[in-house]
């Protein structure tokens, strides 16, 4: 599937600019991709890049940007890199959280990132506190 992503990347690049909309949902899917591929390394510099071509056509605070930052914080908490995935992944998951309310698609998904960097930073109780939130479908291992 990489491959063929990467392709549309290069067509639609060409075709429509860098910074399309559809380039950058493209980059998303990359990412995505490499992200449930455990090459998180890839996915993180992925959607760093993603998230310099969605700077150029969003305002700060625009909920893409929040999205894009909690997904690449989740994939420096896969790599243990806990305090860079910090300073994405919580101001994100909590403007996801303001703008989509607690129980959300988007919240869920990162809730789950959220409970990983807290076992992964010894803050249990935060994280038993935050698993208790979430259905029984999302508990992060």
């Amino acid at each position: 599937a990489e491959p063929i992503c990467r392709q549309a990347i290069e067509d639609a690049t060409a075709a429509l600019g860098p910074d399309h909309n559809l380039v950058q949902v493209l980059m998303n899917t990359l990412a995505v991709i490499q992200f449930r591929s455990e090459r998180y390394r890839a996915a993180e510099r992925t959607w760093a890049d993603a998230r310099e071509m969605a700077e150029r056509s969003f305002p700060p605070g625009h909920f893409r940007l929040s999205l894009i930052d909690a997904s690449r914080g989740m994939a420096l908490v896969r790599l243990g890199e806990y305090e860079r995935a910090e300073s994405l992944l919580a101001p994100a998951y909590e403007a996801i959280v303001d703008a989509t309310g607690a129980e959300s698609y988007y919240a869920t998904r990162f809730a789950v990132g959220m409970v990983e960097l807290y076992e992964g930073t010894d803050r249990h109780e935060q994280a038993e506190t935050l698993r208790a939130l979430l259905p029984a479908s999302e508990h992060a291992p």
